[in-house]
């Protein structure tokens, strides 16, 4: 079963907003400059004995740790914003595209990934022309595939496969891979053929909010995790670095090591349970002339398994903790004995890598990140938002506990110039960091939502938006999300609407709250006085995918811009008789994707929405048949608005009057699904 480490989100009631209070000012981001080179080097392994010493004790230490009653890694799991009018994914980066479930090819095709089939959609009417099955015949059905990129016409598909080895090394049938499947697809046609499938001995790679790959300048830039007992093999005492693998001739073969030992950073402490954490830059080649489909460089860091990736254009930032914390509910630490708590780290580690040479460092820094939106690069540094578990917290595991105000946790707000990058991490420097201390902020960093612009900050819980000045979090505007109330704190009530979604909207912010019963969406406009411009709710729906691939904007020529949004009905199930039982059987609510318009002034307008059919899949689902990513989305291609649900695709007409659906396809059978 696919890995996860759940999200507890506990209700509560809303919190009120409160002073604040600067420690630091911090110097702000240079926007004009161009980003700074890294000149140095990291302390790397200078061969594999040294590595294997490191290994041999930290094995040593987590065994002793472990026998005393902690686990010391988590439980199994039991259960674009640039303008351009061309848009299928809602990237973090512009320079950096991520790994998503469609792609659109040239003018003329669609591709889609759906439950480990690809398809190719030909526009604007809507003709399915290709599928393929991810899966190459030879391998069982014991993978997902999460994410497609395209580079010229080349389908990159991305997914991570469990327990696969090889004849030649049979222990590696325990490792993992992250596989890595290449189609070519016919510029006329459409059609599609398999040219290569590849395999990255890893971890799985998953995360409950951000993705595996990006495809930057033409090169595929992948993480995965690799556990330390795949890195050192006990039953012969020697290292197994990741493979590189392939698919030939129906069998699983080996190409090369992935690593050296020279090529994995030296930790500045001994870590229970290390991870190798791999950062892989891939090229692809052209087997007609010789070359292998799929090259690699890799480097690798090992830290916890805690960890977050952040990719740019330029560089690769991997977030590293320093200890081995295991979290129990509403992000409570979770250890079962005072006398073998670990230290509670004051400072984690973070890298940087040059996607291009290698210039590479390390910096000590406060806290932990809330996923990869809590850092945003700036041509002379990076910007954080990391929070920390106060030194002596209150265990407290009651579900009351989880929404209220919460004394455990302090948040802070750095800069951290690419200078404080060197071989070696140097201490934490106060002078970078302010702390923001706002009622918003006193509860579990699992509620929160939060973006960086420009020189603001964003910060969403419950009622209450926070807008904090980068340069001084002392001036800050607090804005109530709740629609039947004006501007200001929001005064203490029973029921709430809780934040799910910021998001970029040109030079606008759209903010995504709901309560039980509705979806309120609202335009934010920044600068000296933030303030909404425009509210919209709709009623009966709530948001159908929480990652931000969820969510799309593309600005028009006439000056609008055009919202996408993935919804469902409130209601989570509905039934439909079985024909082949006696009784009724349970399917998912249908989705449906939401179109509004942004007019220049602010004003948001609902345009309409496409709705997907409430009738099962047509056709058998072998992989991947559980959507960790999704499986709706809003796509905007030149005049053009499609939706896609499942296993529907629709195009719709934008008119004055709104959207009228033109036609909705099965992507299965190809044919009209109303």
């Amino acid at each position: 079963m696919k890995k996860i480490i759940l999200t507890l989100v506990c209700i509560g009631i809303c919190a009120c907003s409160g002073s604040s209070q600067i420690t630091h000012e911090i110097t702000p981001p240079s926007l004009n400059d161009t980003v700074a080179p890294l000149t140095t080097q990291l302390r790397e392994y200078s061969n594999d004995e040294a590595l294997i010493t490191y290994l041999r004790r930290a094995q040593s230490q987590a065994t002793s740790f472990v026998s005393e009653g902690s686990t010391g890694m988590p439980a199994e799991p039991t259960a674009e914003a640039s303008g351009d009018r061309t848009q299928t994914t809602n990237n973090q980066e512009a320079t950096a595209d991520e790994g998503g479930l469609v792609k659109a090819y040239g003018k003329n095709f669609m591709v889609i990934l759906r439950q480990g089939k690809l398809y190719t959609v030909r526009l604007p009417l809507l003709q399915k022309s290709a599928e393929i099955t991810v899966k190459a015949e030879s391998l069982d059905n014991n993978a997902w595939y999460d994410e497609l990129l395209l580079k010229d016409n080349t389908a990159i598909v991305i997914g991570y496969r469990w327990r696969m080895g090889d004849s030649t090394n049979p222990t590696s049938y325990w490792q993992g891979s992250t596989e890595i499947n290449l189609f070519k697809i016919n510029a006329s046609s459409g059609s599609l053929s398999r040219a290569g499938t590849y395999f990255i001995e890893s971890g799985d790679y998953y995360s409950g909010r951000n993705y595996a790959s990006r495809l930057v300048r033409e090169k595929l830039v992948i993480y995965s995790p690799y556990y330390g007992n795949a890195l050192l093999d006990r039953t012969n005492d020697q290292l197994h670095f990741p493979q590189l693998k392939t698919l030939r001739n129906g069998r699983v073969e080996s190409i090369r090591p992935l690593m050296r030992a020279s090529d994995v950073s030296i930790p500045e402490d001994l870590i229970l349970s290390p991870v190798l954490h791999a950062m892989h830059v891939c090229s692809l080649g052209n087997p007609e002339i010789g070359q292998e489909a799929l090259s690699c460089k890799s480097r690798g860091v090992l830290g916890s398994w805690q960890s977050e990736h952040y990719v740019t254009g330029t560089r690769f930032y991997l977030w590293s903790g320093r200890q081995n914390i295991q979290y129990g509910w509403c992000g409570t630490l979770s250890i079962p004995s005072d006398s073998i708590r670990p230290p509670q780290a004051s400072s984690n580690l973070l890298y940087a890598f040059d996607l291009e040479g290698d210039g590479a460092g390390v910096t000590k820094v406060w806290g932990n990140p809330l996923d990869q939106f809590s850092f945003d690069e700036t041509p002379n540094g990076l910007t954080l938002f990391h929070y920390q578990m106060r030194a002596n917290p209150t265990w407290d595991y009651s579900e009351e506990a989880c929404g209220e105000r919460n004394e455990n946790y302090e948040y802070r707000l750095g800069h951290i110039s690419f200078t404080r990058f060197t071989s070696q991490a140097s201490d934490i420097h106060e002078s970078d960091y302010q702390t923001l201390t706002d009622d918003t902020l006193k509860t579990s960093p699992y509620l929160l939502i939060h973006r960086f612009s420009g020189n603001e900050l964003l910060v969403g819980q419950y009622n209450n938006l926070v807008v904090f000045n980068r340069t001084n979090a002392s001036q800050k505007t607090i804005l109530n999300l709740d629609p039947r109330h004006g501007e200001g704190p929001f005064t203490l009530e029973a029921r709430c609407y809780r934040t799910t979604r910021i998001e970029p909207a040109g030079e606008r912010f759209i903010i995504a709250s709901h309560n039980e019963n509705d979806l309120n969406i609202q335009a934010l406009t920044l600068g000296e006085s933030p303030h909404m411009t425009s509210s919209v709710s709709l009623i009966g729906y709530t948001e159908a995918e929480s990652r931000s691939h969820g969510y799309l904007f593309s600005s028009q020529e006439q000056g609008d811009g055009l919202i996408g949004l993935a919804t469902q009905a409130v209601s989570t199930y509905i039934t439909e008789p079985d024909p082949a039982a006696s009784d009724f059987v349970t399917m998912p609510n249908p989705t449906s994707v939401h179109i509004l318009r942004l007019k220049p002034q602010g004003e948001l307008q609902v345009a309409g929405h496409f709705q997907s059919s409430a009738h099962p899949p047509t056709g058998a689902c072998e992989t991947s048949c559980t959507d960790w990513y999704g499986n709706t989305r809003a796509i905007f291609l030149d005049d053009q608005v499609y939706g896609l649900m499942g296993d529907e695709l629709g195009l719709g007409l934008l008119g004055q009057e709104g959207l009228e659906v033109q036609r909705q396809i099965n992507l299965e059978s190809g044919g009209e699904s109303f």
